[in-house]
């Protein structure tokens, strides 16, 4: 038996006050350098207080006539009794705390699961909304972000009655028109357009009057 384990044994009768002095004195002089054996003893402190539910064996006169009492031989078998229920003491608590970090760590999990269940894959990038000026309409669009490319919303008012008009965006390849309506007799229109182009590859958006360069509504560089 080692050092280690000898002082672990003396803790279960150090708690029920049936050590000689000198086992006292040395163990006290132990505790105070390791700190292993103090938490042992916290975790025994209880054991005197559940030894005293138990039945008391017969002819005993109390628990501590029967440590006061004790000839060597039953001091001896009294240790080995203290010891195995201390042992048991702290098996059975690191039982219940093995037992509770088991089940902190499954809530743990569970909460993971249940984030990567709820939790959208990846948080979409907000929608750019751009300006657009003309001579006289005025206009936003919002370009949103899609797996095949964008969506535009294009909002304008004061256009030219009653004209077909065309959009174009201008990305890496140069001009991509993405679509034509017939502008509506009260100059307000609210289309919506499409490229297969990535939001941040558009630099600009031109409204042209179909068939010719004229601008109608067109949008500064992006940013």
């Amino acid at each position: 038996m080692t050092d280690s384990d000898r002082f672990r044994t003396l803790i279960g009768a150090y708690v029920t006050a049936s050590l000689d002095p000198d086992e006292r004195l040395e163990l006290e002089r132990h505790l105070r350098g390791c700190a292993g054996c103090r938490d042992e003893l916290a975790l025994l402190a209880p054991l005197p207080a559940i030894l005293r539910r138990l039945p008391l064996p017969t002819g005993s006169h109390s628990f501590g006539a029967t440590i006061r009492e004790a000839s060597g031989a039953h001091r001896s078998t009294e240790h080995a009794r203290l010891a195995a229920a201390a042992a048991s003491a702290v098996n059975r608590r690191r039982r219940t705390r093995a037992a509770l970090a088991a089940s902190a760590a499954a809530a743990a999990s569970a909460a993971a699961v249940l984030a990567l269940v709820v939790l959208p894959a990846h948080t979409p990038a907000p929608a750019r909304v751009i300006a657009l000026r003309g001579v006289a309409a005025t206009g936003t669009a919002q370009l949103e972000a899609k797996e095949w490319g964008t969506q535009i919303v294009l909002t304008a008012d004061l256009l030219p009655r009653d004209v077909v008009l065309t959009a174009a965006v201008y990305g890496p390849g140069g001009e991509l028109v993405v679509g034509s309506w017939s502008s509506p007799p009260n100059g307000r229109a609210i289309v919506e357009l499409a490229t297969n182009l990535d939001p941040r590859s558009i630099k600009r958006l031109v409204v042209y009057r179909a068939g010719t360069s004229r601008a109608i509504l067109q949008s500064g560089a992006a940013s």
